[in-house]
């Protein structure tokens, strides 16, 4: 997995750590593994030992949760003090015009939505009635905003598709508002709103070489153990100008990813990453069961090559066109798309790479409850496995 440097999630960060402290791996060995750089993960260990230490990191950028949340309340009392410094510095300066105070009791209104205009009409000597008689004047401009941002709503409804025609026959027609195409245009111009038709994602025609194995699995996704059965699929993700696309290796036991990667293309070249970055951070089990669709990143030479080096792994697959053989990975890129992506997607793939990271370690992995995990995290049900084996054993 490949990401900018400097943004990878504390989450991503802190299992890299683990596979160092906790399990005693070398840091060259993890950080090839995982795809970052071995100075990278050097720096990581480094940091969280002195955290460990009680050294207070830079603001943001503790690694542990508790060090996070002490920075996190730190800034919460420092905004706090801004405010009140603002309220103070307006309530005593030297008898502003009335127009001045209007002005900046309106500007405060905006940037500070949580102080009522009561309240800054008192603090500024102003009577309410003055407040809201001034605002009156500027109807007209507030028209326009209306206007405006109803145009950007409808055209961001058409994910950018809609040119001044549309725009203007929508206004009109479904929201009672007259609205030329000509003005449509000239605002849409103004906005920086220019349509676009962008193009469909297609997925790639089968190679020469097209292995299809059983469906194994068949629908049985309740799994005693971590490292019994392995999902994969692939999804697409929308981006300015078209379209990218994210693989993930899901763990059946506790629903989590163990595995993922994001790229332009949904060849067999993503598929395999995914799949090894989830054979590596597993620590290379033996005899994993692996189920995915009869796509052709899955049905490739190349993929059946990566699956025969992972110890023992074997290929299920679902039958053709028949999504509930594989809907639990479904089920992880529904709630992707529903609770963490925006509408229309993002602006580009290093944006929607970084979404991934900071759903799938920041949020999925560890504070989402799992109604399968009877509302436990997948970390969470996976750490009291193994805490439980581990005792058993003692």
């Amino acid at each position: 997995m490949t990401t900018k440097r400097g943004r990878y999630s504390q989450e991503f960060k802190l299992e890299a750590i683990k596979l160092v402290e906790d399990q005693g791996r070398k840091i060259p060995e993890v950080a090839n593994s995982l795809g970052i750089g071995k100075t990278t993960l050097e720096n990581w260990v480094y940091k969280y030992r002195k955290e460990q230490q009680g050294v207070m990191p830079p603001e943001g950028k503790a690694l542990t949760p508790e060090l996070r949340r002490i920075q996190e309340l730190e800034k919460q009392v420092k905004q706090l003090k801004m405010e009140r410094d603002i309220l103070k510095k307006a309530s005593g300066s030297a008898s502003p015009r009335q127009s001045q105070r209007l002005s900046l009791i309106t500007k405060l209104a905006e940037h500070h939505k949580h102080i009522s205009k009561h309240k800054l009409c008192e603090l500024f000597g102003v009577v309410r009635s003055s407040y809201y008689n001034s605002t009156k004047s500027r109807s007209i401009d507030i028209e326009l905003i209306r206007l405006k941002a109803l145009i950007r709503e409808v055209f961001e409804q058409s994910n950018g598709s809609a040119g001044a025609r549309t725009v203007s026959a929508i206004v009109t027609h479904q929201h009672d508002i007259k609205l030329t195409r000509y003005r449509a245009g000239k605002l849409m111009a103004l906005m920086g709103l220019i349509s676009r038709q962008i193009k469909s994602h297609k997925y790639r025609r089968c190679e020469k070489f097209h292995k299809v194995y059983g469906n194994i699995l068949d629908r049985q996704f309740a799994p005693t153990a971590p490292n019994q059965v392995w999902t994969g699929d692939v999804t697409y993700i929308r981006i300015k100008g078209g379209w990218c696309y994210l693989a993930i290796v899901m763990d059946l036991y506790a629903r989590r990813i163990v595995g993922f990667a994001l790229s332009d293309s949904p060849n067999t070249q993503l598929t395999t990453s995914a799949l090894k970055m989830a054979y590596h951070i597993r620590l290379e089990p033996k005899g994993v069961l692996f189920h995915s669709d009869q796509g052709s990143h899955y049905t490739s030479e190349e993929y059946a090559k990566c699956v025969a080096k992972c110890n023992g792994m074997s290929h299920s697959m679902s039958r053709r066109g028949n999504c509930w053989d594989n809907a639990p990975t479904e089920r992880f890129f529904r709630s992707f798309k529903t609770e963490w992506m925006p509408k229309n997607g993002y602006d580009n793939i290093d944006e929607a790479r970084q979404a991934v990271n900071d759903y799938i370690w920041g949020y999925y992995q560890s504070v989402r409850p799992h109604s399968f995990n009877e509302y436990l995290t997948p970390s969470e049900k996976e750490r009291l496995y193994f805490n439980k084996n581990l005792l058993s054993t003692v």
